[in-house]
């Protein structure tokens, strides 16, 4: 049987983190070296989430087939790809109340964020936003049983084209 079961990853845990708005961030300060690094800080816990569906990362891409009279389609032009994140906040803690903030109209809020994957075994998978997303937190619901605050994730590429910087192993 080609493959290997321990490359398929089962996250035993997730989390978000939300970089705190009042700092300036500096990479050099404020992105870890490596995966042995600890988060400074300044990366705020957003608290317990919804196990299930965890951090959703959909992705998309504009596609267009282009046909021929006789050869049908011939080529597919893709363009526009982009990858989202969503998922449920849990938690009323400073991070809920940040994005939500119910004294005012509703609006996104461009934040960094990181999400950290850590499997039983002790890998660790670690994803830091590359620049500013928009967190947009789409109901504000209260009722007996709590289902959290859905918040949808809006990602934009720095000017090397990436959305996250990875940082994944085992930290020693």
């Amino acid at each position: 049987m080609a493959g290997n079961p321990a490359n398929v990853r089962l996250w035993e845990t997730g989390d978000v983190f939300i970089f705190d708005p009042e700092v300036p961030y500096v990479e050099a300060t404020h992105l870890p070296a490596d995966i042995d690094a600890p988060l400074p800080a300044q990366w705020i816990p957003a608290g317990l989430m919804l196990g299930d569906p965890g951090v959703g990362m959909p992705r998309d891409i504009e596609k267009t087939d282009l046909n021929a009279w006789q050869a049908k389609r011939f080529r597919t032009k893709y363009k526009n790809g982009k990858q989202d994140a969503a998922f449920t906040l849990l938690e009323e803690n400073e991070v809920t109340d940040d994005l939500i903030d119910e004294e005012s109209v509703p609006t996104a809020k461009r934040r960094r964020i990181a999400v950290v994957f850590v499997e039983e075994n002790g890998y660790v998978k670690r994803m830091f936003s590359t620049g500013l997303f928009d967190l947009w937190v789409t109901a504000n619901d209260h009722k007996e049983d709590p289902d959290g605050w859905p918040v949808e994730v809006s990602t934009y590429p720095d000017s090397n084209n990436k959305i996250w910087t990875v940082q994944k192993g085992i930290p020693a």
